[in-house]
C-alpha cells in the first residue's frame, strides 16, 4: 500500500513571506502589480511617467550571498540601453544585509528613467528570504521625486 505525504503552504515547512511595510507620503497611493508583494504609485496631475515602487520576495538557498545579488542586479542595469550607474550603498536593516544599486538608462516606452534597486536578505534557519525594492522616476522628474521616493525605500520595515 502506498502511503502518501501531504505538503501544505502555507507551513512550518513552507512558510509565507516576511511581513513588510512601507511608508508612503499622501500625494502617493497604493497599487497593486501582478507578482509584487506591495506597490505604491506618486499621484500627478499631469500626464508624466510616474514615480512609483515596487516590493518583491523570493526564497533563497540559506548559502546566498547578498554581494552575490547585488552583483546581479548592478549587472542588469548595466545592461540597458544607455546605462549609468549612479552609486551603491550597503547597510544592515534590523541585523540583516542590505545592498542598494542605482542607474539612470533609456526605457523604450518611458524614455530616460532612473532606476533604485534595494534588496535586504533576511537568514532564516534553512533558508534565507530575499526582499527587494524596485524605485523608478521619469529622468525629468528626478530632482523632484527622488527625495520622497529616498524615504519611502529606506522606511522599509520586516518581519
Amino acid at each position: 500500500m502506498n502511503s502518501k505525504l501531504k505538503i501544505q503552504y502555507p507551513s512550518s515547512e513552507f512558510p509565507p513571506p516576511p511581513a513588510i511595510s512601507l511608508e508612503i507620503p499622501d500625494n502617493w497611493k497604493m497599487m497593486t502589480v501582478s507578482g509584487a508583494l506591495l506597490g505604491a504609485i506618486k499621484i500627478h496631475d499631469e500626464q508624466c511617467f510616474s514615480a512609483n515602487v515596487i516590493a518583491t520576495w523570493s526564497r533563497e538557498d540559506i548559502d546566498s550571498s547578498i554581494d552575490e545579488i547585488a552583483a546581479g542586479i548592478e549587472a542588469e542595469l548595466s545592461s540597458k540601453q544607455d546605462s549609468k550607474l549612479l552609486g551603491s550603498g550597503d547597510e544592515d536593516l534590523g541585523g540583516n544585509p542590505m545592498r542598494g544599486r542605482a542607474a539612470v538608462f533609456i526605457d523604450e516606452v518611458a524614455g530616460t528613467i532612473a532606476q533604485f534597486h534595494m534588496v535586504v536578505l533576511i537568514k532564516r534557519e534553512t533558508y534565507s528570504d530575499l526582499v527587494h525594492l524596485t524605485g523608478t522616476v521619469g529622468g525629468d522628474r528626478l530632482e523632484n521625486d527622488y527625495p520622497e521616493l529616498r524615504n519611502i525605500m529606506t522606511s522599509l520595515g520586516t518581519e
